[in-house]
């Protein structure tokens, strides 16, 4: 899939400089930096109380 993703020239800069010293490409970068973005997203969505909601029963007590 292509997406097109427009940076400043500071951003650029730095993912040009990034990948220069890594040696990686910079869609590489892009990619990785995505995913990882995505998954601390979809994390800090999940807190202690709604991973374990359905073990705790509070939302039967507070119904009665």
């Amino acid at each position: 899939m292509t997406l097109s993703v427009r940076l400043s020239v500071e951003e650029e800069a730095l993912l040009e400089k990034t990948a220069r010293r890594i040696g990686r490409s910079k869609s590489e970068l892009a990619r990785q930096a995505v995913y990882e973005l995505c998954q601390k997203l979809i994390q800090a969505e999940r807190s202690p109380y709604s991973i374990g909601e359905d073990l705790f029963g509070a939302g039967k007590l507070a119904r009665l």
